[in-house]
């Protein structure tokens, strides 16, 4: 009698499943529960619960599910494999790896179902493919049901991640000490140890660490010189182009005497030449502080600090970047042009820290500009103008931007570009001077092209070409005279000629000359013929009239076909036994001739084919074979087998005994044969045919 049980899947797809499955489910025969949200998003949406760290959800998967996660200690402390060591009274405490020491610590709460465990995972072992190396918190709530984790918001096997983040995404940052968050876990900050009810542990741990030669996991617990913990407020207010106000708040106020509560201020993300500012206003718990005289243009990093004479302790680190106190200008795209000018102008969308001096248009043929390319000048100050760029070159491209400058210095709108107008080329056409339709390998002569007219003069031309598989590219001969001289054509090719004249283009008409070639196709018809029989056979995909048909023997001379269509069909009567070729000649206009690909039938005398029976009687395959063939003798009948040819002369006999018969016909000439199969007690005799293929 089975009591409890679990049934895997041995494969997935088409090779052998992983181990992490199997233990996934023999975790449930042992008693433990999914920690995996098992509602999907029922209750609230999806939760990321244990993830990759437990083997009771998706850490079965890990490493492809060939090296599922070790059991962690509350699902150990579930199956009664350890008990937890309870921290309670306040000191410095060590905890040693889960997989090499099966110890973890537990803090208690004022109630029984609630409490925290502590445990240190490393990567080896079962570990060896979860996140990261550190102490994992886990606050429980054992209410004694199966849907643990189904509410997002009220995870009863939760872990208190030390970045704060509860996402896949970020599971490496889910451990203590966290190198970009916290090495405390108090009462006060993001994760906190709040119980679900709101009420404050009061047991906090600090200065957790962790030795990456033991991978012993460092902490103290409840220790009377634990330090404040002090938040830094994101989002910087900006109070001027170089003024901002930055905020944090102390969560924690800790047992030390703080001599100094402000912020560190530097231009490096690394605070290696930090600066400190005591916080100049208080609201509560949150401090203020107005951080002015600072530099334009320039990232600042800043964080909360407290300084004591023993230790020093920072908040999460910000930035803000200040601006760089010049107006926001905004180029105008030309109003109007001509062969040789540009009306273009400006706008000051924002005024800056300090007055406009001077202020115009930089313009060039290159994008790169500056004060030095070439610029109109106004002085004063402006909210919008317009500036006639003259003197240009005519179809060209020219980029122009506004500026204005100050006492900071000089002020660029974006980069603009409009290309002034031109006078179009005229004239520019071309004819074949030859024929336009022609035969593969045919030479086609030459294009001539007009005398073009207008543009800039200096004139130069570009012949290009393409096919059907092809796109327009340079064409093969030589391409940069006025005319082209095509030459021979292997496929219908298209021509086109463009003329330049300085930065003018103008592309011709299209002249397509047509390649025509004979294709004899390929004949559709049956293979396996009687001497007697009248069929009918079809040319397919041929180009062009069909001149005859012709038939031959096997390696015998082509002979045309007395009284053949000129058609695509041919009503065909066997002029030869045995194997029969057949072909068909094609001419397309006065193209060279071209052949069809060659047909073979295979000829059986009608002698022997009145006793053929059908193949469901017994089963030959494969047939046509290039060699050996295998009788499939389901009947288990004992038989008689004689292999003759087309000429009804004995090749081979066997006799079998109920087994399948195999025949090896390797040695003999393409053509047709002829089983034949007598039963050795009714003495009933069949024929079945055999193609034997080249």
């Amino acid at each position: 009698v089975l009591s409890d049980y679990s049934c895997s899947a041995e494969k997935r797809g088409g090779g052998m499943d992983a181990i992490g499955t199997i233990c996934h489910e023999f975790g449930h025969v042992l008693g433990l529960p999914d920690f995996y949200d098992t509602d999907y998003g029922a209750s609230g949406g999806n939760a990321s619960a244990l993830s990759s760290w437990s083997i009771m959800a998706s850490g079965s998967y890990n490493n492809g599910g060939n090296t599922p996660a070790a059991f962690n200690a509350y699902e150990r402390y579930l199956l009664s494999w350890m008990e937890f060591d309870t921290l309670s009274v306040a000191g410095n405490y060590s905890l040693p790896v889960l997989v090499d020491s099966n110890r973890a610590y537990v803090i208690t709460t004022p109630y029984d179902n609630e409490f925290f465990v502590l445990e240190n995972r490393k990567r080896t072992s079962w570990d060896a493919f979860v996140p990261a190396d550190g102490m994992l918190i886990y606050h429980i709530k054992d209410e004694g049901d199966y849907c643990i984790n189904c509410n997002p918001s009220y995870q009863r096997c939760d872990i208190e991640e030390a970045d704060g983040v509860e996402s896949d995404a970020n599971l490496m940052y889910d451990v203590f000490p966290n190198p970009y968050s916290n090495d405390y876990f108090t009462d006060y900050d993001v994760p906190n140890s709040l119980l679900w009810s709101g009420e404050a542990l009061d047991k906090p741990l600090t200065r957790i660490s962790r030795d990456t030669l033991t991978s012993f996991v460092n902490f103290s617990f409840m220790q009377p010189d634990s330090s404040a913990v002090v938040a830094t407020v994101g989002n910087a207010e900006k109070i001027a182009t170089v003024s901002y106000m930055l905020r944090g708040v102390e969560l924690y106020s800790g047992l030390r005497q703080y001599g100094f509560k402000g912020f560190a201020l530097d231009t490096l993300s690394s605070f290696a030449t930090q600066e400190l500012f005591a916080a100049t206003g208080w609201q509560g718990d949150t401090m203020t502080l107005i951080a002015d005289d600072l530099l334009y243009s320039h990232t600042y990093y800043y964080r909360a600090t407290y300084i004591s004479d023993s230790d020093t302790v920072y908040g999460a680190s910000f930035s803000f970047s200040t601006l760089d106190g010049q107006p926001l200008l905004r180029t105008i795209s030309a109003e109007e042009r001509g062969l040789d000018f540009l009306i273009v102008g400006g706008k000051k969308l924002v005024e800056g820290d300090y007055p406009v001096e001077e202020y115009g248009i930089c313009y060039d043929t290159v994008s790169n500009l500056s004060i030095n390319s070439n610029h109109t000048v106004h002085t004063g100050t402006f909210t919008e103008f317009r500036d006639t760029i003259g003197g240009l070159a005519q179809a060209t491209r020219y980029y122009y931007k506004v500026y204005a400058r100050t006492a900071l210095g000089v002020k660029y709108g974006s980069n603009v570009y409009s290309t002034t107008d031109y006078v179009p080329i005229e004239n520019n056409s071309i004819e074949t001077m030859g024929e336009s339709v022609g035969c593969k390998g045919d030479d086609f002569g030459y294009i001539s092209g007009t005398e073009p007219t207008a543009g800039q003069g200096d004139f130069v031309y570009l012949w290009q070409q393409k096919t059907s598989s092809s796109s327009w590219e340079e064409a093969a001969n030589t391409n940069d005279m006025k005319d082209y001289d095509v030459g021979v054509l292997e496929q219908t090719t298209s021509f086109r000629r463009i003329v330049g004249s300085l930065a003018i283009r103008d592309t011709s008409n299209v002249v397509v000359l047509d390649v025509r070639q004979s294709k004899g196709g390929h004949i559709e018809g049956r293979t396996d013929w009687l001497s007697s029989q009248t069929d009918t056979l079809r040319l397919k995909k041929n180009v062009g009239q069909i001149l005859n048909w012709q038939h031959a023997e096997q390696d015998g001379q082509w002979q045309i076909i007395d009284f053949s269509q000129q058609d695509t069909m041919l009503v065909y009567k066997p002029a030869f036994l045995d194997t029969v070729c057949l072909r068909a000649l094609v001419q397309l206009d006065n193209c060279p001739e071209a052949y069809s690909d060659t047909l073979k039938i295979y000829v059986l005398r009608d002698v022997s084919l009145s006793q053929v029976v059908s193949e469901n009687e017994y089963y030959l395959y494969p047939n046509p074979t290039k060699g050996k063939v295998v009788l499939k003798n389901d009947g288990r009948k004992t038989v008689k087998v004689r292999l003759y040819n087309t000429s009804m002369l004995l090749l081979e006999s066997r006799e079998c005994f109920g087994d399948d018969v195999e025949m090896d016909l390797s040695g003999f000439a393409s053509g047709m044969y002829l089983l034949q199969i007598e039963d050795e007690v009714t003495k009933q005799v069949k024929n079945m045919k055999i193609i034997l293929a080249d």
